[in-house]
């Protein structure tokens, strides 16, 4: 139970309001002790930042990993219920769901395992594109300029012939075309995805600082490309809010 706790404790919002929401959704899911070890854990776990949450996660895996199906099926009800608490899905719990599905999902649901469709680069150019233009936008901070320049190194480093792809103008590139993406993108075979995946590592290091935005979102597309992360130019901080 302290495992599947701390990931309801790290998803627990701290607007009162979608707070209390959410502790209801879990007394009605998973009982009303995991509601209470929740709400223990939440002050720790919020005041430990915003760096701390990935490890958290990964320490977390162990454990739920153990848990009997029906055990999962109960947690991952209460996830998604926590996460659609407030009708919107936010970067972490976005991040969030693509680590435990696939941590988990090769577990408790083996017949969702993906085939390999997809052997050259052009045919998920579009889905490069997408993936590539958040992470930039993330680190440029709105700033437009910035954001090209992290987006078009991300470009070159897929070492391909000179692309005249321009950044798309919105900043919050909605993250259900990056799941879409990344979905196409985890059929593809594997140096590919080692390709694809240091793409978006030098687009986030470009300008040399990684934010923790930039850091989560690049997990959860290594999770996502079953690939481990690649290594990181900077120490990523643990308190900068992106």
């Amino acid at each position: 139970m302290q495992a599947t706790a701390l990931i309801y404790a790290l998803l627990l919002d701290t607007n009162p309001t979608i707070r209390a929401v959410q502790t209801q959704r879990i007394v009605e899911l998973a009982g009303e002790p995991a509601c209470d070890l929740a709400l223990t854990l939440s002050p720790t776990v919020h005041a430990l930042g915003r760096g701390t949450r990935i490890p958290l996660i990964d320490l977390a895996l162990g454990a739920l990993k153990q848990l009997r199906p029906e055990q999962h099926k109960v947690f991952r009800q209460t996830i998604h219920g926590l996460i659609q608490a407030d009708d919107r899905v936010d970067l972490f719990e976005f991040v969030l769901h693509r680590m435990l599905k696939r941590h988990l999902d090769r577990q408790f649901n083996p017949q969702s395992q993906r085939r390999t469709l997809h052997h050259d680069i052009s045919e998920v150019l579009p889905e490069c594109f997408v993936v590539l233009a958040r992470l930039a936008w993330i680190g440029g901070d709105n700033d437009s300029a910035a954001a090209n320049q992290a987006f078009q190194a991300g470009l070159r480093s897929l070492a391909l012939p000179r692309l005249d792809q321009s950044l798309p103008d919105d900043p919050q590139v909605p993250l259900q075309e990056v799941n879409r993406a990344l979905e196409k993108l985890a059929q593809t075979v594997p140096p590919l995805k080692k390709t694809i995946l240091n793409a978006c590592a030098t687009c986030i290091g470009h300008d040399q600082q990684i934010t923790i935005g930039e850091y989560e979102l690049l997990r959860a597309i290594a999770d996502s490309l079953d690939c481990p992360m690649p290594p990181l130019p900077l120490e990523v901080p643990t308190q900068e809010i992106s």
